[in-house]
């Protein structure tokens, strides 16, 4: 039993360790210097993240989900050789090892985006080829997934790699071989709330210890923003005493590919419970439907209410912009009758001086 017990601790700890974070998500214009970075500093900006792909590097890139945070190590020169995310004081990168394939992450909020570009200063710092022992030449290139789940896509067209010359003094931070990169997203990209980005690395030649790659000065824009589909109310139906429902409709100016959740607003002089019976304010749009409707029960209550209203407003949608008209109101008709010092009604036996009277005890009166 205590093998049993010992076994299992184990196994938990370990499954716990493999656990990865998703950066915060940054609004799109962004611009990062890592200038701004203390070297000390242990702590990611907004936005960043440093990971684990996988657990062994190779000659493509490796382009499945994360499987655990990295922490940021603070400090960081051209003679540390240990397989971390660094701070290469004013730069971050990382250091892939024979047991470590690592990146660096970034995520960004493209609602109502398009022609989303990327421009970063891509470098070395690291660098112990020295033509005998060590001939490593490595590749980097930015990867890109929609959402944070899933596989990441390799963009191409943007490979950088180490040259050949030997760079692995202590306390050197400055940059080697420094390009910049820039490269329009595809259109996958575009007016999606979460798009990751993340820097990885393969090997491409040669053996022995690695090269350490760094990023800075990156910056996100849009040239251009698609037109946000529409949502609004549309089609009212006026309920009415004592039995006719009345109902409103929301609508989408496109049928959706996944289910969209509407909240809205519910006001007016009529008070429900009392007037009307309505679900509360929230709806969904179920997945390939443009529109929902929403009913609205009618209650007789036998007061003369001189047609009071329903006033219902949608609230703001992610990815939505309101269509016309996006509030309305509804007015339930009302079928009773109000008598207001009118003195003896002739030969129906009934007197009023002031009050109501519903119409089902008048018209049986003479009058």
């Amino acid at each position: 039993m205590r093998k049993f017990y010992t076994f299992l601790i184990i196994s938990i700890c370990t499954n716990n360790s493999f656990a990865q974070t998703n950066p915060s998500v940054q609004a799109i214009p962004y611009s990062q210097d890592f200038s701004l970075v203390a070297h000390s500093s242990t702590t990611y900006p907004s936005g960043w993240q440093g990971w684990t792909i996988a657990t062994a590097p190779g000659t493509a890139f490796n382009t499945v989900s994360p499987i655990a945070d990295r922490a940021l190590v603070a400090n960081s020169g051209a003679s540390v050789n240990s397989g971390n995310v660094h701070n290469y004081n004013g730069k971050l990168g990382f250091l892939n090892t024979g047991s470590l394939d690592l990146t660096l992450a970034l995520a960004l909020d493209g609602t109502g985006k398009s022609n989303i570009q990327v421009s970063y200063d891509i470098m070395t710092i690291r660098n112990p080829y020295d033509g005998t022992t060590n001939t490593r030449i490595n590749e980097v290139t930015l990867q890109y997934r929609v959402g944070a789940s899933g596989a990441f896509t390799t963009l191409t067209g943007i490979e950088y790699q180490n040259n050949t010359t030997l760079q692995t003094g202590a306390g050197v931070t400055s940059p080697q071989n420094l390009q910049i990169k820039t490269i329009s997203l595809p259109a996958a990209c575009d007016n999606q709330p979460i798009i990751q980005l993340r820097w990885a690395s393969r090997q491409v030649s040669g053996g022995g210890s690695r090269p350490s790659f760094a990023i800075d000065n990156l910056n996100v824009t849009a040239t251009g923003g698609p037109a946000l589909p529409t949502i609004s109310i549309t089609s009212p139906v006026n309920p009415a005493e004592p039995s006719a429902n009345g109902s409103f409709t929301i609508t989408l100016s496109a049928p959706t590919p996944a289910d969209v959740t509407v909240n809205y607003t519910i006001a007016g002089t009529a008070t429900a419970g009392t007037d009307y019976t309505l679900l509360s304010g929230t709806a969904t749009v179920t997945a390939t439907n443009s529109s929902v409707v929403i009913p609205i029960s009618v209650l007789d209550d036998l007061v003369s209410d001189l047609g009071e209203t329903i006033i219902i407003t949608l609230q703001p949608v992610v990815g939505y912009t309101f269509g016309s008209p996006s509030s309305v109101t509804l007015i339930v008709a009302d079928d009773d009758f109000s008598i207001t010092n009118l003195g003896t009604i002739q030969g129906s036996g009934l007197t009023a001086t002031s009050g109501n009277f519903g119409v089902e005890a008048i018209v049986t009166g003479v009058y």
